[in-house]
Parts: structure tokens; sequence; C-alpha cells
């Protein structure tokens, strides 16, 4: 029983084992006591799997990096054949020479360093250029832009070396040349940029070849920033270097990017344009609109060059004088003389009324009269004239100081501050005789227009003739050697002057006859205006039954009259003047000067009919408070009156 029983475990035993080996492997005999299974199939079936989930990820696999992948796994099967031993020589080589490449670029770019600092760090004028005569130094286009922008900051103490001895530049300027082709937009504009202030302030000329370069490699430039373009046409503009081309190519590049242009970047675009009289009508139509939007940033500088710009090139534009005004005028203090001067020129160019500010310029200006040259005196008080816009106290404090720097006066200035002075009627005797005693020594300087207009203003102010006499002179002197040239409105206000000389004073006529002839034919062939205030005066006159004759010729001064009324017992002269007669209520120079003379040297007594007298009773009709009858008996009564006042004197 038992050896049977023990058979039967012996055989069942012996089926498993291959039944096993049959179906999950085969059992290893080792050393008769240890058997390791080793499931064959099972691991066939996991490399299969780990097979297709590698193909799998391959395909996931980004190309760049799969193509990096198979090229390492081709390098590592070169390396592991025959012909390994000769990549890895090429290989070594290839990494030498890539190493000796990344070596050159790092010690090229610590010389570049190098250079820059050595640049940047100059004591002086003569250690810059100095260093630029090294032969072994290869300069690139950022140094030799770096070195105009550097050598521009000596100028303060070293403008004196420089005059003497401009031709120190040269190595700079030949470097420069040599490199311009290289030159990025950056380059291009800080190196125009030093040459023009430094060649602004200086004797250095860098001469036109290196200018025309600057132009042919700026044109070419298609993509500029903000400050490089307009430091580049202010450059060309300071320099006085005119630039057609340039200037034309930049205006569309400069319109796409106006939005990134800040408040300096826009004045200094608009003054350059300015500056050499170039129009571009597109590019400062979109600058106006750019600058009203951004022109709390304004500085007083750019403000006063902006205004600047548009008035030198004539284009009129209200909004944005409009916009300045009404920032300037809470900013005054921060502008400086010039700023002031330049402002108030252009709105008077421009004839722009700009009432509130011109009141307040004229407040702070008293306070920094030191401070104005001659330039800035005569352009402030030229502009409050040309305006009409009376300012007592200005220009009395203008008077003192202008006489105290007459000594810096061209003779241009001294015309023009005269000329405004008599515009708005200001006597002022010293002024005139502080002008004339000093006019008189610079005679061959002066051309024929400024001497024709501070004899005009003189006669306007009725100013001492006794040491007038050498400037007539000199004038008659300069017309009869055919040296000079007087157009119709030079013969016109020269004819009142010599009105005032020779026949209000009896001074000895100095002008040539023929002269006088030409002088009187311009003064009387002016034609006269007819306004509809002197229509209504006229008729008025001639509802109260009087003769009127219009536009009658003074035969003693020449003058046309707008009416003369006839009387029983003679004639009176009637002057109607309207609105451009007075400033405010005071009669401007030109009117005082007419009325005098005729006053003075005419055959009728003068009778003065002002419009803001006639206008009062004009207004009580309009408004419905008086009839159209009540009206016209109170014109009839106003003149009435008038005549027999003039009667009586």
């Amino acid at each position: 029983m038992t050896m049977t029983r023990c058979f039967h475990s012996f055989l069942t035993k012996s089926y498993k084992q291959q039944f096993q080996s049959r179906t999950f492997g085969t059992y290893v005999h080792d050393k008769g006591d240890e058997y390791k299974l080793t499931n064959t199939h099972r691991e066939s079936k996991r490399d299969g799997v780990q097979q297709h989930a590698k193909r799998d990820h391959r395909k996931k696999q980004n190309p760049r990096e799969r193509d990096k992948n198979n090229h390492q796994n081709t390098l590592q099967k070169i390396k592991n054949s025959d012909e390994g031993d000769e990549y890895k020589i090429t290989n070594a080589k290839k990494k030498e020479n890539r190493q000796d490449v990344i070596d050159r670029k790092k010690q090229n770019l610590r010389d570049h360093r190098n250079t820059l600092k050595k640049i940047k760090n100059s004591k002086a004028l003569k250690d810059l250029l100095f260093f630029l005569r090294k032969p072994k130094v290869e300069f690139r286009p950022s140094h030799i832009s770096t070195c105009w922008n550097k050598a521009s900051y000596f100028l303060r103490n070293e403008r004196q070396m420089i005059n003497n001895n401009p031709k120190i530049f040269l190595p700079l300027i030949n470097h420069t040349i040599a490199v311009i082709k290289e030159f990025n937009a950056r380059s291009l504009a800080i190196t125009a940029h030093g040459i023009a202030k430094i060649s602004s302030q200086t004797r250095l000329r860098v001469g036109r070849t290196l200018w025309n370069n600057l132009i042919e490699e700026a044109v070419k430039i298609e993509i500029l920033e903000a400050r490089d373009s307009s430091n580049m046409l202010w450059a060309f503009a300071k320099a006085n270097q005119s630039a057609p081309e340039l200037f034309n190519s930049m205006a569309p590049k400069i319109i796409s990017k106006l939005d990134t242009f800040n408040s300096q970047d826009l004045a200094n675009t608009v003054w350059a344009y300015a500056r050499l009289g170039h129009e571009a009508t597109d590019l400062f139509e979109a600058a106006s609109l750019m600058t009203i939007n951004k022109i709390e940033t304004f500085t007083p500088q750019a403000m006063a060059n902006t205004v600047w710009a548009y008035a030198t090139l004539g284009y009129e534009d209200p909004d944005l004088f409009e916009a300045v005004s009404a920032i300037a005028i809470n900013r005054l203090d921060a502008f400086t003389p010039q700023n002031i001067s330049n402002t108030v020129w252009a709105y008077a160019t421009l004839g722009h009324e700009a009432t509130d500010l011109f009141a307040a310029i004229s407040a702070r200006a008293i306070n920094k009269l030191d401070t104005f040259n001659s330039q800035a005196i005569t352009n402030t008080v030229w502009a409050y004239a040309t305006l009409g816009h009376d300012a007592p106290d200005l220009f009395e404090a203008i008077s003192a100081t202008a006489i105290n720097k007459l000594d810096k006066f061209s003779s241009q200035d001294m015309a023009n501050t005269v000329w405004a002075y008599a515009t708005l009627g200001r006597d002022n005797p010293d002024l005139c005789e502080a002008v004339v005693s000093k006019i008189i020594t610079e005679l061959e300087q002066c051309n024929e227009q400024d001497i024709v207009n501070i004899l005009w203003s003189l006669a306007v102010m009725n100013a001492n003739t006794e040491t007038v006499g050498p400037i007539f002179a000199h004038l008659s002197a300069q017309y009869q050697a055919e040296r000079i040239i007087l157009s119709e409105e030079k013969m016109h206000r020269l004819y009142q002057a010599s009105l005032w000389f020779s026949t209000e004073h009896g001074e000895n006529c100095l002008l040539p006859e023929d002269l006088r002839e030409k002088c009187f034919l311009a003064f009387t062939s002016k034609e006269n205006t007819v306004s509809h205030l002197k229509k209504d005066v006229v008729r008025t006159f001639q509802s109260l039954g009087y003769s009127v004759n219009e536009d009658v010729i003074c035969s003693k001064t020449g003058y046309s009259i707008d009416a003369v009324i006839i009387l029983e017992d003679g004639e009176v002269a009637v002057e109607v003047d309207g609105p451009s007669h007075f400033i405010g209520r005071k009669p401007t120079g030109k009117t005082i000067l007419k009325h005098r003379q005729l006053r003075k040297l005419g055959d009728r007594p003068l009778l003065v009919v002002p419009d803001w007298e006639w206008n009062q009773m004009s207004d009580g009709q309009k408004n419905g408070r008086k009839t159209s009858e009540q009206h016209m008996q109170e014109k009839e009564e106003y003149l009435q009156k008038a005549l027999v006042s003039q009667q009586t004197k």
C-alpha cells in the first residue's frame, strides 16, 4: 500500500513537471538541489511590450529631439566601430577650433570694452584725441560715436583750444569716415549730434563730405527709434547743414512712429524742420495732435521751441497755441528769457492773440530783465507792439535795461526796439537819445531798412532833431551812390520822417529832390479803404445838411483825409478811426503821427471820430432801448457838438 502510494506520488510529480515545463518554462537543475524557473515566454512578452512603448514614444517625440537622439545613437555606433579612433581625432580638432573661436570672441569683447572704458574715462580732450592715434587699436562704430559724444562734453573748458587748433579732430574725422558704412542708427545719431554740438560752438568744420556720408547712411535705415531720429534731425539743423533728401525721407517714418515720441523728441523734430526752413505739412499736422495730447509733459523750452517752429514756417494752428498758452501761463517762473522771447515772438508772428498769457508774461518778465540779452529784449517788445498789447510797466522797465545794455545791440535790435515803442505810442526821450548817439557811430554797418525804421520811430515820438541830421545825410549819400534800393513802404515812412524833420521842426531837408518826389508819390498813391463806420459818419453829416467831400488829399502834408465838411466859414477835416487805430482806447503810434502832422501842418482843423465812441450810440439801438429815429438823432447831436467844439478851439 505504501509502495503503491509512493509510486503514484512519483508519477503525479513527474507529470506536473512536464506540464509546467511545457506551459510556463523549464526547470534548470543546479547542483542537484536548486531549480530556477526561467519564464522565457513571460520575458519575451515583456520585451515586446517595451519595444512597442519605445516606438510609441519616438512617434510622440519632438522632431528636433528625435533627430538629436538618432544623431547620438549614430555617433555611438561609430565610436564602437573601427572608425571610432578617426572620429575621435576629427571631433577633437573641431572642439579645438570651436574653442579658438570662442576665445577670440571673448578677447574681442574684452578689447571692445577696454577701448570704450578708456574713451569714457578720458579726463581731457587731448587724452581722448591722443588715444585715437594708437595704431594697434581697432575702432568700431560704437567707439567713434562715443568719442564724438565725449568730446562734446569737453566744450565748456576747452572751447578755446578747439578754436585755436580745430585740426586736432582730423584723426577722429578720418576714423569716422573709414567705418561709417558700419554704423547703425544709434551710432549715426550720436555721431551727428556730437559733431553738431561742437561745430556750432567752435570753429571746427568737419567738411561737407562727412555730412554727406551721414546723410547717405541715414537714408538707408528703415527703422529709427524716436530719440535717434530727433537727434539726427536736430544735429543737421544745429550745424546749419541742408539735407533735403534726409528730411524728406524721415518725415513719413516719423509720422508712423509719432506715438513713441516724447515731448523733447517732438519739440526737437519740428524745431529742426523750421530751423532749416524745410516744409513738412503732414508731419506738422500729425505732430500738432500729438503735442496737444502730451502738452502737460512739455518743458518750457519744448513749448517755446514748438510754437517758434510753427510760426517760423507759417503754420497756423490755433488749437496748439491755445493748448500751449493754457499750460505755459502756470509755469512762467520756469521760463528762461529766451523761452519768453521766443514764445511771444511766435504768437505775434502768426497774429495769435493771447491776452492772458501776455499779461502774465509782462508781470513775470519785469523781475528777470537783468538776464535778458539784446535779442530777447528786442523780440519781446516787438511782439507786444505787433499784437498791440500795451504793457506800460514792462516797457518802462525795459527802456532802462535797454539803455544799459545798448552796447550789445545790433542796428536791427535798436531799430526794432524803438519801432515797438513808437508803434504803441510810448514816448521815451532817453531811449531815443541813446539810440541816436549809438547809431550815428555805426551808420556804415546799418542797412536802409533799419535806418528808415529808426527815423520813422523818432518822428512818431517827436524826438529831438538836433542830432538826427547825420542819419538823413548818410541815407542820402547811400541813395545817390546807388547802394540802396527803397521799397514803397520804406519811402512811405521816410516821407513821414522827412515831414517831421524838415517841416515840423524847420530843419534843412537833406534828402535829394528826386528822392523826395518818389517818397511823396509813394505816400499819396496808397489806396484808401472804405469802412462801414466811415460811410455811416458821412451819411450822418449829410443828414445834417452839410456838403461832404471824401478821401481828400491834404495839399500841405500829402495825407489822405477821410472826409472834409464844407462849412459857411471854412472847412473841417474829419478822420474816422476804426479799431486798428487804437490799442484799447489809446491811439497807435501811426495814428498819433498822422493826427499831429495834420493838426500842425494841415490847412484845416481836424475832427476825429473814434469807433468806440460811435459804436456806443449804436449799442442802444441793438439792445432795443432806442428807435432808429432816436439813434439817428443821437448821432447827429454827437457830430454837431463835435463841430462846435472844434470851431471854438
